[in-house]
């Protein structure tokens, strides 16, 4: 069991390797990377690669393994997810942080069988760096690996050969810690590949650079990149740059109380059916963390005849049934 003070200086070590590795974006310290890379092999009981070679994103290092005549089973079409994955989750605050120092002792022996994710991987190498510090655990021999992660970014170890990426000259994250961007990439690289991402969900381009119009957005069929490109774009701006007829007054939601529902017609060219519809435009019953609660639109059928009957057929209810609601659940 560890005691606070082990636990406290777990969580000063794993915040030391977050701020100067993790989110790093000054390029790459190219010799201390390349000497960590060599070690590494010799800790391993590897002769070190005749060949090191430098990539400026993990994209480009995927192409590289690719081309490299002794590549075997390169995946380039599953690094953009990849990316997304190492990354996210990686940026906690305290409240989130969890203590861990139990881990297979032989996972950071493994990093020769695949792809290293050099400092995207500093969420697990902080604990591995904190249990050998702190004398909680044998490591084995990690001082090349984790020398990687703090010179450089991904990297492909091969018998006679090793690639190695750039970190990105570009991160951004929001308030609650996920990847974000309202303006442009999330997180990009030397070469200009990234990813486009709205509070941790993966966009295309254009959504970001505000180039989709409504038809775009409603013809969406990815429901959280539509969700996404709505919060991007205003439900307000949604509605007149659609041309939505409201349909009747709005009306007090009876399972939300102190909240409007207001129905829209949907033009019929705006959708992907071209079979028209109608837009129940509504309010979260749950409050966010700051207090808010999130302005959002449901398509429901186009015969539903008005906003408490839209927000009926939500739950499975009559309008009779919802309307005696206390509150929507």
């Amino acid at each position: 069991m560890l005691t606070a003070e082990q636990q406290a200086e777990i969580i000063a070590i794993r915040q030391k390797w977050m701020a100067e590795y993790g989110l790093c974006t000054e390029p790459a310290n190219r010799p201390a990377a390349e000497d960590a890379i060599r070690q590494a092999y010799v800790d391993a009981k590897f002769t070190p690669p005749r060949h090191i070679i430098w990539a400026d994103s993990p994209y480009a290092g995927a192409l590289t393994l690719a081309i490299v005549p002794q590549s075997i089973d390169a995946a380039t079409d599953l690094v953009k997810e990849a990316v997304q994955a190492t990354i996210a989750g990686k940026v906690h605050t305290i409240r989130e942080m969890r203590i861990q120092v139990k881990f297979d002792p032989d996972a950071a022996d493994m990093w020769w069988r695949d792809v290293d994710y050099g400092q995207h991987n500093s969420d697990f190498l902080s604990y591995v760096d904190a249990a050998r510090q702190m004398n909680l655990q044998d490591v084995g021999a990690v001082d090349g690996v984790l020398r990687v992660a703090q010179n450089a970014g991904w990297w492909w170890p091969a018998e006679e050969f090793c690639i190695v990426t750039e970190r990105p000259n570009r991160l951004y994250w929001d308030n609650d810690d996920e990847l974000h961007c309202e303006d442009g990439s999330a997180i990009e690289f030397p070469d200009g590949w990234g990813l486009y991402v709205w509070h941790g969900t993966r966009v295309p381009r254009g959504l970001i650079m505000g180039e989709w119009s409504a038809q775009d957005v409603l013809a969406e069929t990815n429901l959280e990149v539509r969700r996404c490109a709505i919060e991007k774009m205003g439900w307000e701006r949604l509605i007149i740059e659609g041309r939505f007829e409201q349909v009747g007054e709005p009306v007090n939601d009876p399972g939300n109380p102190g909240h409007e529902l207001t129905l829209f017609d949907i033009p019929a060219a705006l959708t992907p059916e071209e079979s028209g519809g109608r837009l129940l435009l509504c309010d979260n019953a749950t409050p966010e963390r700051d207090g808010t609660r999130r302005r959002f639109g449901i398509v429901v059928p186009e015969d539903t005849p008005d906003p408490v009957a839209a927000a009926a057929w939500t739950f499975g209810l009559t309008s009779d049934e919802y309307a005696v609601l206390k509150r929507a659940c």
